[in-house]
């Protein structure tokens, strides 16, 4: 009796062991590859952990469309991409994956894909690289979309997959196979919800586009802020970035919501070296707007140079880049403190000894955020200190009044 319920206890174990999981559940990864063997990651949200339907990943998956010849060019790849198409057997879709099948050699792992209302068809084995192709995918009957509907350039469908561990016993082929993902045996897999998506008509009518670009130079980095019309979709994604000379993809910066003007600090650079970049917005599946014209020559340099080259040393320590703030106060500098004695007296005193700590707070964040607090303050209240005073006077009148008509004591008391 107690070998029977080990022998129970093994078998159940090793069957509950089975699983196909996302490496990483939190950041998922899925790569989508061209005929031509490039390999690029595709935005990937993670609703939940993909063991529902509800709860499945989100990949945003571009297709090409016969009616639509630019998809390569509005790639933030550009032509180095080949944007592949519903009949392409070697491009398709790889997955980074953590998988268990306890040893068990009769376990095929499998790609399947939804058909019907509860109903999946498994439609491709997965190796060990695990890939499925455009071609496979298209390729399946399905209620919910219709891969031939692709060839217009404003066709989205929403297709659900499943990735799960097939019993085959000891030979045989699971494609095919029609099963429910919550019957036993079928429940140890995980859901991805392809978007798919030939529409590239919003990228390219002109109203999505970059209209002005100003750029400020740090240590080692540079800050671009950018301008335009941008389209209001939750599929935006946030701004691709090319070097202007060959206009090759750079990077691409992510950001919950865009506006109509946005900075992006671009890391990693050589100081001394001219750069010169276009900019584009970016949606969800690649596909960009008009280029930028150049950003002009930017010149990242040294904290040194720049805290010589302001002569404002803390406050430029504190911003660590050229800003509107330090153009003010140096201006301030010129046009009021050098033209009194004692003005004259404090600039020197700061020349003395402002070099010298500047370099040391560059090192310390919380002392650059402090002072980059302290002297927006400062700046607002130099350039605004009448709508301050009106304020205060406002707000202390009618302070004086409430406490003439005994509102404020009768509550105190």
């Amino acid at each position: 009796m107690i070998k029977f319920v080990l022998a129970f206890l093994f078998i159940f174990s090793t069957f509950a062991d089975l699983s196909v999981r996302m490496e990483d559940e939190d950041d998922p990864e899925i790569f989508l590859r061209d005929s031509d063997g490039t390999t690029i990651e595709i935005v990937t949200e993670a609703t939940g952990d993909g063991t529902s339907e509800s709860s499945a990943f989100v990949a945003y998956i571009p297709i090409e469309s016969s009616a639509n010849m630019n998809q390569d060019a509005q790639h933030y790849f550009k032509e180095s991409f080949d944007v592949p198409d519903k009949s392409d057997t070697s491009a398709g879709l790889s997955f980074s994956l953590s998988v268990d099948n306890n040893s068990d050699s009769s376990q095929q792992l499998m790609v399947a894909i939804k058909t019907d209302t509860d109903e999946y068809t498994s439609i491709a084995e997965i190796t060990s690289s695990n890939f499925v192709s455009y071609s496979q995918i298209c390729s399946a009957s399905s209620s919910s979309f219709d891969c031939d509907n692709f060839d217009d350039d404003d066709e989205q469908a929403e297709v659900l997959l499943y990735i799960v561990y097939i019993d085959s016993g000891t030979s045989g082929d699971d494609t095919g196979e029609d099963f429910n993902p919550s019957e036993s045996g079928y429940d140890n897999g995980f859901f991805i919800e392809l978007n798919i998506s030939a529409d590239v008509q919003d990228y390219l009518d002109g109203d999505t586009a970059v209209s002005s670009i100003s750029a400020a130079r740090g240590d080692s980095n540079i800050e671009v802020t950018l301008s335009g019309a941008v389209a209001t979709s939750d599929d935006n994604r946030g701004v691709a970035l090319f070097n202007a000379s060959d206009e090759s993809f750079r990077e691409i910066f992510e950001f919950s919501s865009l506006d109509d003007e946005t900075t992006v600090k671009v890391d990693d650079l050589t100081n001394g070296t001219t750069y010169n970049f276009k900019v584009a917005w970016v949606d969800k599946w690649g596909y960009t707007s008009t280029l930028s014209s150049a950003t002009g020559d930017v010149v990242p340099e040294l904290i040194d140079t720049l805290l010589d080259k302001t002569s404002c040393y803390l406050i430029t320590a504190g911003f660590g880049k050229e800003h509107y703030v330090i153009d003010y106060f140096r201006n301030f500098r010129d046009k009021f403190l050098l033209q009194t004695k004692l003005g004259t007296m404090f600039v020197n005193f700061y020349y003395a000894t402002a070099p010298e700590y500047a370099k040391k707070l560059y090192k310390i964040p919380i002392l650059r955020k402090i002072v980059v607090g302290m002297s927006f303050i400062l700046y607002w209240l130099m350039n605004y200190w009448l709508y301050f005073t009106i304020i205060l006077l406002l707000t202390f009148s009618l302070i004086t009044l409430l406490w003439k008509k005994d509102l404020i004591r009768k509550s105190w008391s």
